[in-house]
């Protein structure tokens, strides 16, 4: 039989409800839909296209780091199989046509599919098509994130190339050997690709953060009203001048908790947060991955 993909209702959905059932994961919910797991430290959520995302807890020894990844995968494969779903281990889908793919309810996910491709053609086979296996490294002080920034960005094409896993497009050879890279190039020009200034000896914290205060943003969140279209201006200019949904009530104002969604909404090739992610490799087979 022809492969079909995997809709959230009774496919995605019902994998996640037996994770929780069967292993113990603890749901979590977003506007009533189940959209992530936790469990130990670690949680499971969805990416736009039904990809399930491991993000694991904290560990000191990459061992440790295996033994999680490999439960994980374990216990997916098991559901899976009872639900007659097989899982694919590649940096972008290879058989199926990107308006073929379901969209995950996620709330936040309906403004960034409405904004982003206004910025690049391939913003939705960004969402829901491909897949990468990070890498999240600790730091001590800033200027040991900048060394580290440094030197991940010298070798992170590199490892780009050996971790390619990405060369199909709906079911024959594709033109690039990895697919999910060139997807990348016609997403969003603001939000990804390189910060070459993180290569500057003078590295900081501080220009970091000008870097994002001239990124646009997507969403902010506040209850009741779940997520709020935030496009249209620059995380300085919210700064500045607020966010107004009604003349009738007083515009929103920039929190850390807007500031924190804003970093997570920008996607360079190394991104750096509490920790910093190295963001630019395919997922490959399982016995390949924690080699990065």
């Amino acid at each position: 039989a022809e492969a079909q993909t995997v809709p959230y209702e009774g496919g995605i959905e019902a994998v996640m409800q037996r994770l929780v059932s069967d292993y113990g994961w603890s749901p979590v919910f977003d506007a009533g839909h189940l959209m992530a797991l936790e469990r130990d430290g670690g949680a499971v959520t969805l990416e736009p296209g039904g990809q399930f995302e491991l993000s694991g807890a904290p560990f000191a020894s990459l061992h440790d780091n295996a033994r999680e990844l490999f439960v994980h995968l374990r216990e997916a494969q098991a559901v899976g199989e009872s639900l007659n779903i097989r899982w694919l281990l590649m940096g972008a889908q290879p058989l199926h046509r990107v308006d073929d793919i379901p969209w995950m309810p996620k709330s936040r996910y309906r403004i960034m599919s409405r904004y982003l491709p206004t910025r690049g053609s391939l913003a939705h086979s960004m969402m829901k098509m491909t897949c990468t296996v990070q890498a999240n490294f600790d730091y001590t002080s800033e200027a040991d994130a900048a060394d580290i920034l440094r030197a991940i960005l010298s070798v992170t094409s590199i490892a780009s190339a050996l971790f390619a896993s990405s060369p199909f497009e709906q079911a024959t050879l594709s033109p690039y050997i990895d697919r999910r890279c060139h997807i990348w190039t016609d997403t969003d020009p603001d939000r990804s690709g390189f910060v070459r200034a993180m290569l500057s000896p003078g590295f900081s914290f501080a220009d970091y953060v000008e870097y994002l205060l001239d990124i646009p943003m997507i969403c902010i969140r506040r209850d009741p009203e779940g997520y709020i279209d935030a496009t249209g201006r620059t995380f300085r200019q919210y700064l500045h001048d607020g966010l107004s949904t009604s003349p009738q009530t007083p515009p929103h104002r920039a929190s850390i908790g807007d500031w924190e969604m804003h970093l997570s909404m920008v996607w360079p090739e190394v991104r750096m947060k509490r920790y910093i992610e190295v963001r630019g490799c395919d997922v490959v087979p399982a016995d390949l991955m924690l080699s990065m």
